[in-house]
């Protein structure tokens, strides 16, 4: 069995050559780390769903080249499944970014997640 796992840019780069995408589900157990990426001076409408599955190493490098679209993020609704403890935070900065938007969020932690409780600054 032979896995190719794409650079993290290579992602980004096609997900940026849809002017039109409304919908992003992003399921992985692993990209390529690679140097920055280069934000385009566009982005598409991200106004519909977002789904972060199976990141193994956990979501945030995934949530800080979504953050930094030219265009924002306008999700109605996330869905995150957290494995690392840096997920939520990744979660909490996806939800502010979208606040003017977003109408539901779903959470869920996997098995093998297994990080301690968190407290949430007031």
């Amino acid at each position: 069995m032979t896995f190719i796992a794409p650079k993290k840019s290579e992602v980004f780069d096609l997900v940026c050559s849809f002017p039109c995408l409304e919908d992003l589900a992003l399921d992985s157990f692993g990209y390529v780390q690679d140097g920055p990426w280069n934000t385009p001076s566009t982005s598409p409408r991200l106004t519909g769903s977002l789904e972060l599955r199976g990141m193994v190493e956990g979501m945030q490098s995934i949530t800080r080249g979504l953050l930094d679209f030219p265009n924002g993020l306008h999700f109605t609704t996330i869905i995150v499944t957290w494995i690392v403890e840096e997920d939520v935070w990744s979660t909490v900065d996806l939800v502010s970014r979208c606040s003017d938007t977003l109408q539901s969020l779903t959470i869920m932690n996997t098995p093998f997640g297994g990080f301690p409780s968190i407290s949430v600054p007031d």
